[in-house]
C-alpha cells in the first residue's frame, strides 16, 4: 500500500466518505474503486477502517438530514438568511464537538445531554 492508501483509511476510519477520503489525496472515487478491486488487501483494510468509522458517518447523515429539514422549514417561512446562519452554527458545532466533549452514542439517535 502507498502513503494515499493509508491516508484514505485514516479518514475512513475517522468518519469521511469515500467521496471525501478520496479527495483528501487528490484522486477521484472511481480511482478509489478501481484500487479496491487491484488489490484484496487494501480492500480488507477499508472494510476495517469504515467499519470503525461508521458510527460518525451515521451521526453526520442523521445532523445534515436534519439540518436539511430544519433549513428547508425556515426558507419556507421566508427566513433564508437564518437557514444559512444555523447550517454555519451547525457545521462550526460539528468542528468542535470532540474539544468541547460531546460525544454521542453509536446509534445516534439522541444526543447526550
Amino acid at each position: 500500500m502507498n502513503w494515499q492508501h493509508h491516508v484514505i483509511l485514516s479518514k475512513l476510519s475517522e468518519g469521511q466518505t469515500v467521496r471525501e477520503a478520496s479527495l483528501a489525496v487528490g484522486v477521484h472515487r472511481q480511482t478509489f474503486w478501481r484500487w479496491l478491486k487491484a488489490s484484496p488487501d487494501f480492500a480488507q483494510a477499508v472494510v476495517a477502517a469504515r467499519e470503525t468509522g461508521k458510527a460518525e458517518r451515521t451521526f453526520r447523515l442523521w445532523l445534515r438530514l436534519t439540518l436539511s429539514g430544519a433549513s428547508a422549514r425556515l426558507v419556507a417561512k421566508g427566513m433564508g438568511e437564518a437557514s444559512i446562519q444555523l447550517r454555519a452554527e451547525v457545521r462550526t458545532l460539528i468542528s468542535f464537538r470532540p474539544a468541547l466533549g460531546l460525544y454521542f452514542p453509536a446509534r445516534f439517535q439522541q444526543p447526550l445531554s
